[in-house]
């Protein structure tokens, strides 16, 4: 494949129905597009709510890398790892990072995490290709092996009422079938066929919660972008108009509310832009297709997966591996009638390249948001305030190609 440079892209207000914005948990994570529900707040007002719809809990601290109570308290969580080993660091209320070497874990794919329960849900492509749970409450569970034999790619985490789902690529020799499992304190069988005929496909799923319902998304094998659902079973498989996806970048979804309850993001599979399409809440039809930036000349181009989260009331933050091998980031800015796309700007100021995907999660301490990106092997994390980056970071005890984070 062709590899396309990376261009710059000018900001472009898109019109369409309004969308109240809200956090996600895979707003917190992760790759594979992994989001809960989100959020409900009283219209209008500028104060997120937490996932019960009460207020945003504050906490006085009390544990291990804890700097003591700051504005906006809350824990960042990251996994990091390769193929032969998995690492996970914990940061609590900006104090110092945590982090170790999980035994017997590995990463072969880009990490899923999420918020869930009291603490953190993580899933890899792990050892023996087998598909590997983690789990998090004040520290990190013995790696447990789930679901089906032969995982490849990354898996993909979401999060539906207070249940995590997981959709996963699996197969004997040369086949790629999407699988699902469902965590409630302990896994199913995680060996449920995705549709009948099963999906299957050459990258990994998006996914997100959309009210009580399972959102899938993939770039199937003929270019086309295929949609899901799953509420105790799984609907037919409904192309969307006008896509054309890169079978290999894999697709991304965020949770919205308001008319349109999902945001879609994919790169094309001749030009490699990336594009966006809106569900409507009510109808459940998909916008036409239309480019993140929609400049001739500039705009965001990837052949990686990318990855899309919420992480305030009324900004999205993509991010992705650009043509050049650097890491790049997106803001969306949800307003009344449109959604405004920033240009493509580096992570690090000058550009990074980056091992894989960078990922994002909403900020705590007052910060909008947290990248975290892997270059050669070394995980750092850049936070996000208004529209200054803070200089790279190490994350203590991460270390890999293939990152994932989540903020609670």
């Amino acid at each position: 494949m062709k590899k396309l440079p990376f261009v710059a892209a000018g900001a472009l207000a898109i019109p369409f129905a309004a969308l109240v914005a809200c956090g996600t948990d895979n707003g917190e994570n992760v790759y594979g597009q992994q989001f809960g529900p989100p959020p409900t707040r009283p219209d209008g007002a500028g104060v997120e709510a937490a996932d019960d719809g009460g207020p945003v809990p504050q906490t006085d601290g009390g544990q291990d890398g804890e700097a003591g109570p700051c504005a906006e308290p809350g824990t960042i969580a990251v996994l990091a790892g390769n193929d032969t080993s998995l690492t996970a660091s914990i940061q609590i209320d900006g104090g110092a990072w945590s982090g170790a070497a999980i035994p017997g874990a590995a990463a072969k794919g880009l990490p899923a995490l999420v918020k869930h329960g009291a603490g953190f849900l993580g899933v890899t492509a792990g050892v023996g290709d087998a598909l590997q749970s983690v789990v998090y409450t004040t520290s990190w569970s013995a790696p447990a092996s789930v679901g089906v034999a032969n995982v490849k790619l990354s898996p993909s985490l979401a999060v539906v009422g207070a249940k995590a789902h997981v959709v996963y690529v699996a197969g004997a020799g040369a086949n790629r079938d999407f699988y699902h499992g469902i965590y409630d304190a302990s896994w199913d069988a995680a060996s449920d066929p995705v549709g009948s005929p099963q999906s299957f496909g050459n990258s990994a799923a998006a996914l997100a919660a959309a009210g009580t319902d399972l959102a899938f998304a993939q770039a199937g094998s003929d270019n086309g972008l295929y949609v899901r659902t799953w509420n105790g079973a799984w609907s037919s498989a409904a192309g969307v108009n006008g896509a054309g996806a890169d079978e290999v970048a894999a697709p991304a979804f965020a949770a919205v509310d308001g008319k349109y309850d999902l945001v879609l993001v994919y790169a094309r599979n001749d030009t490699k832009k990336v594009e966006w399409t809106a569900r409507d809440a009510t109808t459940k039809a998909f916008t036409p297709p239309a480019l993140v930036n929609a400049s001739p000349t500039t705009y965001a181009a990837t052949i990686k997966p990318i990855s899309l989260v919420r992480v305030g009331q009324f900004t999205l933050l993509m991010t992705f591996m650009g043509t050049d091998d650097k890491g790049y980031y997106v803001s969306g800015t949800l307003g009344a009638t449109s959604i405004a796309w920033s240009s493509p700007a580096p992570i690090v100021a000058g550009g990074v390249t980056v091992d894989s995907t960078p990922r994002a999660a909403k900020g705590v301490c007052g910060d909008d948001g947290i990248f975290v990106y892997a270059s050669a092997g070394q995980v750092r994390a850049v936070r996000l305030r208004g529209s200054s980056l803070s200089a790279p970071e190490p994350v203590a005890g991460a270390s890999g190609s293939r990152v994932s984070v989540a903020s609670r």
